[in-house]
């Protein structure tokens, strides 16, 4: 089953009209691997999260979005709109340690409801 994760990837991945090999080389992924991401064949864990994000130059909430229309080309009514729709995803990653060159972190992931008005 394909995730939301992987669907904001490959939006991001044209929108920036990059090269799918590129994006899986500079996070560390074979483009097989990547490419198993994309279709919902292999599971998008946190930790490819954060290696994802960091080859894409992008926040790790971007590929959280909960909604494929969130981006900064959106109109700002829209977005308020969509705040009050639905609850949104935040990302809370922590360095531990450097572990053989590798970053070891902790990440939690935190529904966060919008307030009714």
């Amino acid at each position: 089953m394909k995730s939301i994760v992987a669907d904001n990837l490959s939006n991001i991945i044209k929108e920036k009209c990059l090269k799918q090999c590129t994006v899986a080389q500079k996070a560390g992924y074979s483009k097989q691997q990547l490419t198993d991401m994309l279709k919902g064949r292999k599971r998008i864990k946190e930790t490819d999260i954060l290696r994802l994000a960091s080859a894409l130059d992008v926040d790790v909430s971007v590929l959280l979005k909960t909604e494929a229309g969130d981006s900064k080309q959106s109109d700002e009514a829209g977005d308020k709109q969509r705040e009050k729709e639905r609850p949104d995803v935040r990302a809370f990653v922590k360095l531990l340690k450097i572990e053989d060159g590798y970053a070891v972190c902790d990440v939690r992931f935190k529904l966060v409801k919008p307030d009714s008005e």
